[in-house]
């Protein structure tokens, strides 16, 4: 069994988002819930005031609601590399408890997913 899942156009909606926001990267939360063991990710979220940098992404969390079911972040890496940096590492051990990366040029085999501590998991289109 595949522990998270996510809409399939909730993951088009960020790889679009993506190449729209090429060469810098993009950064987004989804929204989503948690049915037994599964997480499944429903909709893409856009972070209040966030920032899309070349070589980086922000929001703060103060710009967030609370209670928005978040249970995953997304962002994309411009370098064709979808694995976590160091940077991407600290910011996932303090979020949500997947993390998507999608790297150029954003189709859904440039997508991986991570945990917390940034090991790989299986994920599915649903």
């Amino acid at each position: 069994m595949v522990e998270l899942k996510i809409r399939k156009e909730a993951l088009q909606s960020a790889l679009e988002a993506s190449r729209n926001a090429y060469p810098s990267e993009f950064i987004g939360l989804f929204r989503g819930k948690k049915e037994g063991a599964e997480t499944i990710a429903e909709e893409l979220i856009l972070a209040p005031l966030a920032t899309y940098e070349r070589n980086w992404s922000a929001y703060s969390d103060w710009n967030v609601p609370l209670n928005m079911g978040i249970v995953a972040s997304f962002h994309s890496h411009p370098n064709s590399v979808p694995k976590p940096s160091r940077q991407d590492l600290h910011f996932f051990a303090r979020t949500a408890p997947y993390h998507f990366i999608a790297a150029s040029p954003y189709g859904e085999r440039n997508a991986r997913a991570y945990d917390r501590k940034g090991k790989p998991v299986e994920f599915a289109l649903v």
